[in-house]
């Protein structure tokens, strides 16, 4: 795997990934039509399917004993109406309990909450032999058929372990009170891996429920041709307060500036602040550019009301699955511009309606809060690095191709048109919920 890394056509000085330096490539799989990215991470004395997540902080799985509930009564239903695979967890001789601290996560579709331990995990050839994880048997939120458990890979700083004897009145309570620990990646560096992680997302072809959907690496890169890198720092989310990360202001999520926006030779030239989640199929920008991205389409696309599918307070554009969508879509970051492949500006979900995949950012008070999701990542190699607190992206390409013009083509093949991200992906909106509860616990 180190050769592979080191033949990338990458000019990023990046560390040399030496013989003895621990890392690894996970494939991915991806679920729901393309818009889920699931990695086989073993557990314990067994292997699970788990969302691969930049936009939450916390690994979790299913107890053999959960139970599916419903978001807004808290009725129990049957597991089948959350929607997850049929594995789940049973203690292994390695487990250690916590009676000090429980799992309470508030994602945008529901909660995932139960107590947390001390457990094996292994990624790849990289073992952590005590890694604190959560083992849930409360869940109203909605997985993808496939996985039973999220891999969050944000900054520690946003890891909802909450102390024993913390009891929030109501959901949204549990982005309170918490207590810090060492979450995955953390505990990967600490055994000696390089402290980066990165992305590259594969198409499904038109209509393929699940298939392969790339790369997860850690400590190297994936193994897949790429241009060069641009650099961008991490920010501290300003939609983020303080009051949510134990009174300090810090870096929580991937945050990012977008210099610029730019489709069918019109620009948006006002920076605004993004956060890269991969647990997002969208990319949202800001409301007047995404109401004239969607102008842009052939025919234009028509903002929808928010129906049982999406998070209630999520708006979208539908098109028709044939529409014309702007052409040259692309976004500037780290000083470099970054094109949106045509094949993933429209998505389709399992009814057969199609949206663009240009959301309008869903306005909390006077905050916005856009994200570059999969639609974004799609078509570039993705590199979060926790040590130098930045991000790194190079455009995909394929040696083997050109358009004609001497210009290298995109290798991500296939086309992505897939299923809609609020109904049933556990995570999508998870720290949109979070900028909510900021208003909240502010007045």
């Amino acid at each position: 795997m180190f050769a592979t890394a080191l033949l990338l056509l990458s000019t990023l000085p990046l560390a040399i990934v030496s013989a003895d330096t621990l890392s690894a490539i996970l494939p991915l799989q991806a679920t729901r039509y393309g818009t889920d990215l699931v990695a086989n991470i073993s557990i314990g004395d067994s292997t699970y399917q788990v969302l691969a997540d930049t936009g939450s902080a916390d690994l979790w799985v299913l107890g053999s004993n959960w139970t599916c509930h419903d978001s807004s009564t808290d009725a129990i239903l049957p597991r089948a109406e959350c929607q997850f695979g049929n594995k789940t967890y049973t203690p292994s001789p390695t487990f250690s309990a916590l009676s000090s601290v429980w799992l309470g996560e508030r994602y945008g579709d529901g909660n995932a909450i139960g107590p947390m331990g001390f457990e094996r995990v292994q990624l790849g050839e990289i073992v952590i032999p005590q890694q604190q994880i959560g083992v849930v048997n409360y869940s109203s939120t909605i997985g993808d058929r496939v996985n039973t458990g999220v891999m969050g890979l944000a900054f520690s700083s946003i890891a909802l372990a909450h102390p024993e004897g913390y009891a929030p009145n109501t959901s949204l309570g549990l982005l309170g009170e918490t207590v810090p620990y060492d979450t995955v990646f953390v505990s990967m560096v600490q055994q000696g891996v390089l402290p980066y992680f990165s992305f590259a997302l594969e198409r499904l072809p038109l209509g393929q429920e699940k298939g392969f959907g790339g790369y997860l690496t850690f400590g190297t890169l994936p193994p897949v041709a790429h241009g060069d890198f641009a650099t961008t720092p991490v920010e501290i989310t300003q939609a983020m307060p303080a009051s949510l990360t134990n009174g300090t202001r810090k870096i929580t999520e991937w945050a990012l500036s977008v210099q610029a926006v730019s489709w069918d030779g019109k620009s948006y030239d006002t920076p605004f602040q993004a956060v890269v989640d991969t647990g997002n199929w969208a990319n949202y920008f800001p409301r007047g550019v995404a109401a004239q991205i969607n102008a842009g389409f052939s025919p234009p696309g028509k903002l929808v009301s928010p129906t049982s599918r999406f998070d209630s307070s999520q708006l979208f554009y539908s098109v028709p699955c044939s529409a014309t969508p702007p052409a040259n879509v692309s976004i500037q970051t780290g000083g470099k511009v970054f094109a949106i492949d045509a094949r993933d500006m429209i998505w389709r979900d399992w009814t057969g309606e199609c949206f663009s995949s240009v959301a309008p950012a869903t306005p909390i008070g006077d905050i916005e809060l856009p994200f570059l999701g999969d639609a974004f990542l799609k078509n570039m190699v993705a590199v979060f690095d926790v040590g130098k607190e930045e991000m790194r992206f190079a455009a995909r390409v394929d040696e083997n191709s050109s358009d004609g013009s001497g210009t290298v083509v995109p290798a991500s093949g296939g086309s992505a048109l897939g299923r809609g991200c609020c109904s049933t992906v556990t995570v999508m909106l998870g720290v949109a919920v979070v900028v909510a509860a900021s208003v909240l616990f502010s007045s």
